[in-house]
């Protein structure tokens, strides 16, 4: 019988390796970045002109690209989520509302004699006939 930390540990299965050990290639990746392109590149953006290192450039690019990323990936979601829950929304009207009609006389609400809304039924009095 396993106990509840050995069963947390075997939860973790293969995929924490794979994530440390791409986690740990990306580091030495950017490492490798920053030392090889440490010259001064020229920068010009709307009024700012300067020399920055030519990682810091690429650097902010990625991280731009990343966050822009998960800006469009976030308004995806929220409106995705917000469609499922419209559509779920709308399953469950139409359930009720047929479920409703079944469970009626059999006649439809629309049929002679009967009120669509009572507030008019006594507005307008009994119906004549």
């Amino acid at each position: 019988m396993s106990t509840p930390d050995q069963a947390k540990r075997a939860g973790r299965g293969p995929g924490f390796a794979l994530a440390l050990v791409a986690f740990v290639l990306v580091t030495v990746a950017i490492i490798a970045l920053v030392f090889q392109n440490q010259d001064p590149v020229p920068l010009r953006w709307l009024w700012v002109e300067t020399e920055v290192p030519l990682f810091v450039v690429v650097l902010v690019a990625g991280l731009v690209a990343v966050l822009l990323d998960e800006l469009v990936g976030f308004i995806w979601r929220v409106r995705r989520r917000r469609r499922l829950t419209e559509k779920a929304e709308l399953a469950r009207l139409r359930s009720e509302a047929a479920g409703a009609a079944s469970a009626g006389s059999g006649v439809g609400a629309d049929a002679p004699g009967e009120p669509i809304d009572p507030a008019i039924d006594d507005e307008l009095g009994p119906p004549a006939g």
